[in-house]
C-alpha cells in the first residue's frame, strides 16, 4: 500500500534527478525518531530513518537527498542515484549495534520501495542492478565510511535475502492507489458517476475502468484503498460522497461509514504514499484538488503535496 512513513520534511535536498536504482543503508549515532534539526544543522540528510519501528521521511523519492559524500571515485553518485535511509543505534559505542526491531522497519520499509519503484527483488551487486531489480548497498562501500557500523553490515547479505522472500520475485501491489508524478496517464484520470439518490458516485479511472474501493470492505482508520472492477450491485465500500470546500478542493467521504475519508498516510508529500481511509479530520490530506483534463475525467491532485492520486502499475 504504498510508502507507510510519516513525513517530516527537510530543506536539504536538490529538486528532481534521475531514476533512483537502489538504496543505501547507514546508521546514526543514538539520534532517535526525528533528524530534521540533525540534518539541517550538519548539512546533509536522507530520505528515511527507521528507529525502534517506526518510519519517518525527509526528502521525495523522486528528490536527491544529501546522504552519500563524496564517493570512492570523487563522485557523489549515490546522492543522485540512491535512496538513503538512516538507522537508529541501540548504543554509540563499537560495533554500532542496531535493534532487532529498527531492522525489521528498515526491512519493511525496502520492501515497500521495491514495491513502488518496480523492483521485483534486491541485489548486493550494481552490475545486477536494473529497472527491475534494485542495488542494496551499505554506505561503506561507496565511499571512505565505517557507515553503516560493522554490527549491521555483518548482517546486510541476510537483510538482503529476507526482503528478497518477502517481495516473492514479484511486485503483488498493483492496483494499489498512491500519490505520485504526474505523468498525464489514464490510471491518473478519473472519472465521477452520476450520484445517486443518497448522494454518493462511483470514482473510477480512465485507463481499465476500475473504482476506487476500500480494501476487504473494512470501515476502518487504515483499510487500504485500491482499485478493483465495479461491482453491480453497487457495493458501499466503491461509493464515495464529494463534499465541496470553499476553495474548490473535494473531501472523499466512503458510503461505509461518512466519518472515514480518503487521506495520504502520514501527510506524506512524497511520490508512492498510499492512500487509506482514515477519520475526518479537515487536513490537507484529506483533501483533493479537481483539475479537469477536457476529456471527461479529473486529475485529483492532494491539496497537501499536489500530487495526483494514481493507480500503481497503470
Amino acid at each position: 500500500m504504498g510508502i507507510t512513513a510519516d513525513w517530516i520534511g527537510c530543506n536539504n535536498y536538490n529538486s528532481g534527478g534521475p531514476q533512483k536504482v537502489g538504496v543505501t543503508l547507514h546508521h546514526q549515532y543514538g539520534y532517535g525518531d526525528n533528524l530534521r534539526s540533525v540534518f539541517e544543522n550538519n548539512g546533509v540528510s536522507a530520505h528515511f530513518n527507521s528507529c525502534n519501528g517506526h518510519t519517518t521521511q525527509y526528502v521525495s523519492l523522486v528528490d536527491r537527498a544529501w546522504h552519500g559524500g563524496v564517493e570512492h571515485d570523487g563522485s557523489y553518485w549515490a546522492n543522485t542515484y540512491m535512496i538513503g535511509i538512516e538507522q537508529a543505534n541501540s548504543s554509540v559505542a563499537y560495533p554500532y549495534p542496531i535493534s532487532d526491531k529498527t531492522i525489521e522497519g528498515t526491512t519493511k520499509l525496502c520492501v515497500e520501495i521495491a514495491q513502488v519503484m518496480g523492483w521485483k527483488s534486491y541485489t548486493r551487486k550494481q552490475s545486477e542492478a536494473s529497472a527491475t531489480v534494485g542495488l542494496l548497498q551499505g554506505h561503506r562501500e561507496r565511499a571512505a565510511t565505517a557507515c553503516p557500523g560493522d554490527y549491521f553490515f555483518a548482517r546486510l547479505d541476510s537483510v538482503c535475502a529476507d526482503i528478497n522472500k518477502r517481495l516473492g520475485g514479484n511486485m503483488g501491489k498493483a492496483g494499489d492507489i498512491i500519490q505520485w508524478s504526474p505523468n498525464f496517464k489514464g490510471n491518473q484520470k478519473w472519472i465521477i458517476s452520476e450520484e445517486d439518490k443518497q448522494g454518493y458516485c462511483h470514482i473510477t479511472d480512465v485507463a481499465k475502468g476500475r473504482c476506487l474501493d476500500v480494501y476487504g470492505s473494512k470501515a476502518e482508520a487504515n483499510a487500504a484503498i485500491i482499485a478493483w472492477p465495479r461491482k453491480e450491485p453497487a457495493t458501499a465500500n466503491q461509493l464515495w460522497r464529494i463534499e465541496e470546500h470553499a476553495n474548490g478542493s473535494w473531501t472523499l467521504h466512503s458510503a461505509l461509514d461518512d466519518e472515514l475519508v480518503l487521506d495520504i498516510f502520514g501527510k506524506s508529500r512524497s511520490a508512492g504514499a498510499a492512500a487509506i481511509l482514515w477519520q475526518y479530520t479537515g487536513a490537507p490530506n484529506q483533501c483533493f484538488i479537481p483539475v479537469d483534463t477536457g476529456e471527461g475525467s479529473y486529475y485529483l491532485l492532494a491539496a497537501h503535496s499536489l500530487l495526483p492520486l494514481d493507480v500503481f502499475g497503470g
